[in-house]
């Protein structure tokens, strides 16, 4: 990811990332795995805060229906 390793050890947690869109994908593992904050990543992702944030969200969202489901 844009240079940066990053390692998840939950398998299904690895497997549903790497499922995601790229654009989201990214967002989500600069935020919550390599600590970025929301200015930092629209500047490295080249969009704006709001488009990090929404994609976020759209991960974030796609993730839970993804595990959920995963559990069932």
């Amino acid at each position: 990811l844009f240079g940066m390793e990053v390692w998840i050890d939950d398998e299904a947690l690895a497997e549903a990332i790497l499922n995601l869109e790229t654009k989201i994908q990214n967002v989500l593992l600069l935020y919550y795995f390599l600590g970025f904050d929301h200015q930092e990543i629209a500047h490295i992702c080249d969009c704006s805060v709001r488009t990090v944030i929404r994609r976020k969200q759209a991960a974030l969202n796609t993730l839970r229906e993804e595990l959920v489901a995963g559990n069932e």
